[in-house]
């Protein structure tokens, strides 16, 4: 399985091209300068766009690294496992690999799905919420 992608990813530098995915443009076109955000890194067609209409202050953007970073950490964990879930289902519909162990990828997939993805919503608000409060306080109180 690590062969096949490892594989695919080598046939050329970008796999889905180098432009920005067309969707992601036209949902995001119209925000506002600083509230677009990066669902879908993949090869990072995407973010060098994002980068470009992203934040104007980069402290705003430093105060949300953290959640964003657990964030699409969560996000990522979760399309991969939906991967290897579409996979491991393709693979018992055609009566190959071990049933117990593909069927176990598709149980870990829809648990993460059910109790671990739903967290990023609450994420959300954290990396776009800025860093004026983060400023509030003096240094000097610290």
């Amino acid at each position: 399985m690590q062969n096949m992608w490892n594989d695919r990813y080598r046939e050329s530098e970008t796999v889905f091209g180098p432009e920005a995915n067309q969707f992601l443009v036209e949902v995001a076109a119209d925000l506002e300068p600083g509230t677009a955000l990066d669902l879908g890194c993949g090869q990072g067609r995407n973010a060098l766009w994002l980068a470009e209409h992203g934040p104007t202050d980069p402290n705003d953007a430093l105060a949300g690294a953290t959640p964003f970073l657990r964030l699409m950490g969560t996000t990522v964990g979760g399309w991969y496992l939906a991967r290897t879930a579409l996979v491991a289902r393709e693979l018992l519909n055609k009566g190959e690999g071990d049933t117990a162990f593909l069927e176990a990828k598709i149980t870990t997939a829809r648990f993460y799905a059910e109790q671990l993805l739903p967290q990023t919503a609450g994420l959300l608000p954290m990396v776009t919420a800025g860093a004026d409060r983060l400023f509030e306080v003096p240094i000097s109180q610290l």
